[in-house]
C-alpha cells in the first residue's frame, strides 16, 4: 500500500543482502551511480556503521521551485543534521534549526539549494529501519525520522551530491520533463 509497506516486505522476505539504489519510478538521470557515488557511501559505511543511506543531490540555482527542493544541514562528513522539504509555493523565509547541530558540531553546512532527484544509496541497515518504525510511510519520513529523531541514534544518513555534468530529477508533469 504504501513505500514503506514496500521496504518492510523486502525486510521480511530477506530478499536484500547488500547494498542497493532506491529511486522512484519518476525519476529521470544520466548520472553515473558507480563507482563514485557508491565509493562515498562505501566510505560512509566504514566510518560509520550505523549509516542507513547515502541521498543524492543535484545542485540548483537557488530560488527554483518544483517541489522536490530540499534544505540540509551537514557536518564536516556530509552527515545529514536537518532535513526539509521546501514547499513549491509558499515563500517560506524562516528556518528554525535545532541548536544542537551547532553545539554538538564543530562545522555545520547549510545547502538551500539543492533539488531531491529521489535517488538514495541504502545499506543493508536501511531495512529494519523500516521494519521496527511502522509510520514511516515514504522515503521524506524515514530521512526526517532518522535524522530529527536523533535523540534515539537509530542510524546516520549522509548527502552525496552530483556533478555538474550529471542530470537528475523527479518528474512530476510534462514540463518538469521537458
Amino acid at each position: 500500500r504504501s513505500f514503506g509497506d514496500a521496504m518492510r516486505e523486502l525486510d521480511g522476505k530477506g530478499m536484500l543482502r547488500s547494498d542497493f539504489i532506491l529511486m522512484n519510478f519518476d525519476t529521470i538521470t544520466n548520472a553515473k551511480l558507480l563507482p563514485s557515488i557508491m565509493k562515498q557511501h562505501k566510505e560512509n559505511c566504514k566510518r560509520d556503521k550505523d549509516t542507513a543511506m547515502t541521498v543524492v543531490y543535484k545542485r540548483v540555482a537557488p530560488g527554483q521551485r518544483t517541489g522536490n527542493e530540499v534544505i540540509i544541514a551537514t557536518d564536516q562528513h556530509n552527515r545529514l543534521h536537518f532535513y526539509q522539504r521546501i514547499h513549491p509555493t509558499i515563500k517560506e523565509v524562516k528556518f528554525k534549526f535545532p541548536v544542537d547541530i551547532f553545539l554538538n558540531n564543530p562545522e555545520v553546512v547549510i545547502h538551500h539549494d539543492l533539488l531531491d532527484p529521489q535517488i538514495s544509496i541504502c545499506s543493508i541497515n536501511a531495512l529494519p529501519l523500516f521494519s521496527d518504525n511502522f509510520d514511516y510511510e515514504s522515503r521524506d519520513q524515514f530521512i526526517r525520522g532518522v535524522v530529527m529523531g536523533q535523540e534515539f541514534q537509530i542510524g546516520s544518513i549522509y548527502a552525496a551530491e552530483l556533478p555538474n555534468e550529471y542530470y537528475a530529477a523527479k518528474v512530476s508533469d510534462w514540463m518538469a520533463y521537458h
